[in-house]
């Protein structure tokens, strides 16, 4: 279907139901000859037209987010964040009970928002909810590997022998085996996306050249992980000719008053969660793509 006036044509998108259900609606502004509908007053057309660039301009800059890690803390506050931005968020929470809550509660304030239920260190699960996703999704323009764990006992040394297989183990399916297995399970939905960012949640603790203000032996290597798994897909993307349309990045939050940071964190989630977001909406020629960034700062690996 196309819409005339004059020299001035507006094409219909898909053959949207909207823009037919609009149109037809305004039949008395509009003449209708074998197929085509012309508009009678300019000044209407001006008006229609406008609205119509509008309402596809909002459609285009809404984005499809992804973030694990949802029920609480960091994730949590950047799904409500992104929501009331106007962008939809496919919420992925391990506990089954936690994740309904969230989700209506976000429901209720009228959020577009997607619950998916999937613990990060069981394949099976990611399988589950991928496979969901691809049927579901027409892409994913924001992919954010923020779920982590941190079991350790802060006394944890490695020369003192007391690093436990089993918990070493744990934290590394869920903090790097995790993300890097949906990195892959869902890029054919980013590879659909214009504009696709991936964004791995690290810290200062996987840093190799920076300070690193604590221990916490399998956590810290698991963020040295998971910076390795940036660098590994920015690299894939490079060697894809993929760099132009999609962009990989760690990012530290800092040390943040979350369940896993603690009481005696100084950081606000506030102020954790600046940095993703930014990197998740700003425009791409402002940003430095397979970097690791703190408070909107290239950091050392």
């Amino acid at each position: 279907m196309i819409v005339l006036i004059g020299g001035f044509v507006i094409r219909s998108w898909d053959n949207s139901f909207f823009l037919n259900k609009l149109l037809y609606s305004l039949k008395p502004f509009l003449l209708i000859r074998k197929g085509f509908f012309i508009f009678k007053d300019f000044f209407i057309f001006t008006k229609i037209k406008d609205f119509i660039i509008n309402l596809k301009w909002k459609a285009y800059m809404k984005k499809i987010i992804l973030i694990t890690g949802t029920t609480r803390g960091m994730g949590k506050r950047m799904t409500e964040e992104f929501c009331k931005l106007g962008h939809k968020v496919v919420m992925i929470a391990r506990n089954p009970e936690r994740g309904e809550k969230v989700y209506n509660e976000f429901k209720s304030k009228g959020y577009d928002v997607i619950l998916k239920i999937a613990d990060m260190s069981k394949k099976e699960d990611l399988d589950k909810i991928s496979e969901e996703l691809l049927n579901e999704l027409p892409k994913l323009d924001v992919l954010i590997n923020n779920a982590a764990i941190q079991t350790e006992p802060p006394e944890t040394r490695i020369i003192k022998g007391n690093v436990s297989f089993e918990e070493f183990e744990k934290i590394m399916r869920t903090n790097v085996y995790g993300p890097l297995y949906l990195i892959g399970k869902l890029f054919s939905l980013l590879e659909k996306s214009e504009d696709a960012r991936i964004i791995n949640f690290s810290s200062g603790l996987g840093s190799l050249g920076g300070p690193r203000g604590d221990y916490y032996p399998s956590y810290s290597i698991s963020k040295v992980g998971i910076n390795m798994v940036t660098r590994e897909t920015y690299d894939e993307l490079k060697e894809a000719g993929l760099l132009d349309r999609i962009m990989v990045f760690s990012v530290d939050p800092g040390w943040v008053k979350t369940d896993l940071g603690g009481s005696n964190a100084p950081r606000t989630i506030e102020q954790g969660i600046d940095t993703p977001m930014w990197l998740s909406l700003e425009n791409r020629e402002k940003l430095e793509n397979g970097k690791f960034y703190y408070d909107r700062n290239i950091i050392e690996w």
